[in-house]
């Protein structure tokens, strides 16, 4: 029953001959997508067969259900699908007191019922209500609900579901509900703004789900038996062990099995035994920011066009918020496997994405507008370096470095007037230390900080350097690599690209070793709030990430003469395009933990 709230093959919509209980409850926290999967039930259902589904017109004009990503838009189901609104209990009650009097043909064979605990509040019910009266007008509706459905039955098949909000693990009114209805989903926030739908008391798979972007994402089916009971006699040496070989970006699913198996996978000694054994096999990965929230993407080059997929997405969990919600991702700075995050509204966050530990990092005074970050380390002690961007002239950057094993801000006594356009403010990191494409009297230079001095070094660019747009990357594990952008102005904000270069530093000291990687001609826009991309030296092959007004194909791959834009979510060409920045960075998935203050063992 659990795959039956998600998208399901067209066979298994209406037919089959598995048992089905009759009388279903979906029960869930508020904004848990109750509403979203009660409607691709009401889908798969109609691929075959008429449904009618029962709901408040305000509210489901105001909040529709989301669906799930590819489905059709023009398919047939939602022809046989028949919203019926009801404004309060009394209405419920004479829907199915007439029930019976549906001829064999017309019987529906499912009834979904969106919110049904909430006919019975005050708001909702044409009478006054007490506790005690509402639970009584919930008995007598539930019982003729039952009855009409169990004697439809005799004619044909048919399905009742209902919906309720619930505040904790199960619904308040779960002992009149189980009087009547034999099968119960909960839903339960996951912390990573995932949701689990599991089955109350029975064997049934539980599914994870996201709401993200506005669809439904099936994430994965678990079994009832957890891989955790099977494993309990184990010794904890080989579970350690064979976990060791598992690929961090797998390894996060885990952490949920058991609180020894999250003990496990968060201690120090496990993290070093699982970089020696799998970090250096791991695949190249990379991560984008879309929309105000971080994906793991795959870059497919050897595809012919190339292509660009979303593997799976990041959901960081916001503290200020008790239910699930996800917090919205401004900017993003990768170093070691831990992501820096901006959030939109300002505040700072240190994530391991894939292990799912955070650390929510408060400003020494305040955060302003135009501050900007970078994650650097030293012998792995994480730092991170504040710009405090003066907007006034003469420039004068003012700088704060914090410390994630002390917990604490401290100012830096220098001061400088070099100057980062706002499209370079990114930067990267590179073995530990940040870099930028920074500017001073007019000239472009490479500017690096180094986290264990604490200093700041200025470097050389390729000679000469004529280029107005520049972006850093990282080639490989051991390369800087530059890129360069000639253009001829074409509107206000968009640039037209007469000549795009992409060099590989060499070597690093105060005199760079720059060679041309790659030169592309003439072949896009490119917009001024920000460019970020990777490369492959292999293949000559230049991925840059590039905000577009008119469509959603952020992507664009360029090698030789072969041009191609993608967009990754492969959204419907009429969405419009987000005003939000994207962010294409490489990213090596890590075990390692975050400092939480003092007592934080070092790596």
């Amino acid at each position: 029953m659990t795959e039956r709230f998600f998208p399901t093959k067209p066979s298994s919509g209406g037919g089959g001959n598995h048992r089905r209980d009759n009388l279903t409850l979906l029960s869930g926290p508020i904004t848990s997508g109750k509403t979203s999967l009660l409607f691709q039930f009401a889908i798969n259902v109609a691929t075959a067969s008429n449904v009618v589904f029962i709901c408040h017109r305000k509210r489901i004009e105001s909040n529709p259900p989301f669906l799930s990503q590819g489905l059709d838009p023009s398919s047939d189901a939602f022809n046989r699908i028949q919203m019926k609104y009801v404004d309060d209990d009394e209405g419920l009650r004479n829907y199915f007191a007439a029930f019976h009097l549906h001829l064999h043909l017309h019987l529906p064979a499912a009834v979904v019922i969106d919110d049904f605990g909430d006919y019975f509040t005050q708001s909702n019910s044409r009478t006054l209500m007490n506790s005690r009266a509402r639970d009584m007008a919930m008995v007598r509706t539930l019982a003729l609900c039952h009855n009409a459905v169990v004697h439809a039955n005799k004619k044909a098949t048919c399905e009742l579901v209902l919906s309720e909000t619930s505040s904790g693990d199960s619904p308040r009114s779960l002992f009149i509900y189980k009087r009547w209805i034999p099968s119960i989903f909960t839903i339960k926030g996951h912390g990573d703004g995932s949701f689990l739908l599991r089955s109350h008391g029975s064997s049934e798979k539980s599914a994870k789900y996201s709401i993200a972007l506005q669809y439904l994402i099936l994430e994965e089916l678990l079994l009832k038996h957890s891989l955790s009971m099977e494993w309990g006699n184990l010794p904890g040496e080989m579970i350690e062990e064979i976990f060791s070989w598992v690929p961090a970006k797998s390894l996060s699913r885990f952490q949920s099995t058991s609180k020894h198996w999250q003990a496990l996978l968060k201690s120090e000694s496990f993290a070093k035994k699982h970089s020696a054994n799998n970090a250096p096999d791991e695949d190249p990965l990379s991560i984008m920011l879309i929309d105000y929230r971080v994906f793991l993407v795959r870059i497919n080059l050897h595809d012919d066009p190339p292509s660009v997929k979303v593997a799976y997405q990041f959901n960081l969990k916001d503290p200020d918020h008790k239910s699930s919600q996800v917090a919205a991702i401004r900017k993003v700075f990768h170093c070691d496997g831990l992501l820096l995050c901006t959030t939109k509204d300002k505040r700072l966050v240190v994530w391991n994405p894939c292990s799912g530990e955070t650390k929510w990092v408060k400003p020494r005074d305040r955060y302003k507008k135009h501050d900007y970050y970078a994650l650097g380390s030293s012998c792995k002690q994480y730092k991170i370096l504040r710009v405090d961007s003066q907007k006034i002239l003469p420039i004068k950057n003012k700088y704060e470095i914090y410390d994630l094993t002390s917990d604490s801000w401290r100012v830096l006594g220098a001061t400088t007037d070099w100057f980062l356009a706002k499209y370079r403010r990114g930067g990267i990191s590179f073995k530990g230390n940040t870099y930028w494409v920074a500017t001073w009297s007019h000239t472009d230079f490479l500017l690096s900080f180094d986290f264990s001095t604490e200093m700041f070094q200025s470097l050389s660019l390729p000679h000469p350097y004529s280029h107005s747009i520049s972006a850093l990357s990282v080639v490989g594990e051991n390369k800087l690599c530059l890129l360069g952008t000639s253009r001829i102005y074409y509107s206000s904000r968009d640039l037209h690209v007469s000549e795009t270069t992409c060099w590989v530093g060499n070597s690093l000291g105060s005199i760079m070793s720059w060679s041309e990687l790659l030169t592309v001609k003439d072949h896009s826009e490119v917009n001024l709030n920000g460019l970020s991309f990777l490369a492959d030296e292999q293949s000559k092959t230049l991925v840059y990430c590039n905000q577009s007004p008119k469509n959603n194909k952020i992507v664009h791959i360029v090698r030789g003469d072969t041009y191609v834009k993608v967009d990754p979510l492969d959204r419907s060409s009429t969405i419009r395009p987000s005003s939000s920045s994207s962010l294409l960075l490489n990213y090596v998935p890590s075990l390692v933990q975050i400092k939480q203050g003092k007592s934080a063992c070092d790596l």
